[in-house]
């Protein structure tokens, strides 16, 4: 399923990995597990994806592939094949490790303050996209965060909030 519905993502915009799990799940009817491993394997292909469309038609679809692109200044073969062989070993290397990661974490669930652990995280995410960014940033991510906490209270499917992203990705691709 996943083979099915990653190139959606990698090709159109506003098309998340969310919503090729969602297909693929209604495709392949999955547990729990089975659906992690799909959105996994999804985000996975999107990446290798990403790098064969920057070798294909000079454009990122990612930010990743765009600052590889920039470091390379050109994307040839070799790069590609070292970078898709990359891509296999970390993601089968990462499903190892994030089944034992994920059973340490699941026993220390209930020793954390979640209220501490919040405001650090929005503390953190405040300060690193100020120093990124500019007060242009910091207005995205206020507009952004009130548009997902609008969605959570609007018992909206968060995948939704996706499309608020089309029309801006499509005018900007547009334009340039």
């Amino acid at each position: 399923a996943s083979i099915i519905s990653a190139p959606l993502c990698s090709f159109l915009p506003g098309i998340s990995s969310g919503h090729a799990a969602t297909l693929g799940s209604e495709l392949i009817h999955q547990d729990r597990k089975g659906f992690l491993f799909l959105v996994g394997s999804i985000n996975t292909i999107i990446m290798a994806l990403s790098f064969v469309t920057v070798y294909a038609t000079g454009k990122a679809r990612s930010g990743t592939a765009a600052a590889v692109q920039n470091i390379l200044n050109q994307i040839t073969p070799q790069y590609i094949i070292t970078i898709l062989i990359t891509i296999i070993l970390s993601g089968i290397i990462s499903f190892f490790l994030g089944i034992k990661i994920s059973k340490f974490f699941a026993l220390s669930l209930n020793k954390i303050n979640y209220k501490k652990l919040t405001i650090g995280v929005i503390i953190f995410l405040f300060i690193i996209n100020l120093i990124f960014s500019n007060w242009l940033g910091l207005i995205v991510l206020i507009t952004s965060t009130s548009l997902g906490i609008f969605c959570i209270s609007s018992n909206s499917r968060r995948i939704n909030l996706m499309g608020s992203l089309i029309i801006p990705a499509v005018i900007y691709y547009l334009m340039n």
